[in-house]
């Protein structure tokens, strides 16, 4: 597990997946409360509390950008440790968390029937579920979280704004980061009409850091979200010409 402190505010958590770190992050945004973004799969989140413990913290607020296993499946592995936490997701994914068996079954098509090593998945109880509403607040204390409903990935994802360092946290909203290449996170159902209004209402915010899932942050958060808008229109026409041939 690598640490790395990101703001006065924020930590990435860089946990081992398949022998490998910098393949998925997790982020810690402290206030009077903790919130943590995406615990990742179980054998991720399992790191994740033994981190949290060392360190003497809890979890108030569970926040999942989307319902995607790599990003939401460990979220019964915190609750299990940290019972009075909650979590914030989109209404569209709300269920997927309680009953997972629909995610599971879609993911084992998508990976042609051998699941990716994510560890046992489990349901939540709807009590620990706080269904999000668009640019809902998410009160710290001293620190404040709003919600972004931001598709385009997926129709549940979202991102979550935290103002004062004016960080964004994206999940797989804003592509993923390989090699440094820039690339979609798209399965199905990506869509990209929703990618490109997501970017912009991103970039409304004007954000001086953005914080992704796969993987990493940068500090030039606008120049990243005006070129992957780019990107992801020219994804768009390529995609559409394709089509015509």
């Amino acid at each position: 597990m690598n640490i790395k402190n990101l703001t006065s505010t924020t930590q990435m958590f860089d946990a081992v997946f398949q022998g490998e770190t910098g393949v998925l992050a997790s982020y810690l945004i402290r206030g009077e409360k903790t919130a943590l973004v995406d615990p990742g799969p179980p054998v991720q989140a399992a790191q994740i509390l033994q981190e949290l413990k060392r360190l003497g913290e809890t979890i108030d607020v569970l926040a999942i950008t989307h319902i995607h296993l790599d990003h939401a499946a460990g979220t019964w592995n915190i609750l299990q440790e940290h019972p009075g936490c909650k979590v914030i997701v989109h209404p569209r994914g709300a269920r997927h968390l309680i009953d997972p068996s629909n995610l599971l079954d879609a993911a084992l098509k998508q990976f042609k029937g051998e699941m990716p090593p994510y560890g046992e998945v489990k349901g939540v109880s709807p009590d620990a579920i706080v269904e999000s509403e668009d640019e809902m607040p998410i009160d710290l204390g001293d620190t404040q979280l709003q919600v972004i409903w931001t598709p385009g990935h997926s129709t549940h994802s979202q991102s979550f704004f935290e103002k004062e360092n004016r960080t964004l946290f994206v999940g797989d909203a804003a592509g993923q980061i390989i090699s440094d290449h820039v690339l979609p996170a798209s399965p199905p159902p990506f869509n990209s009409d929703q990618t490109i209004e997501s970017i912009d209402r991103m970039m409304r915010l004007k954000p001086s850091m953005i914080c992704i899932s796969h993987f990493g942050y940068r500090e030039d958060a606008m120049s990243y979200l005006g070129d992957f808008k780019e990107r992801a229109e020219l994804w768009k026409k390529l995609s559409f010409e394709s089509l015509d041939d």
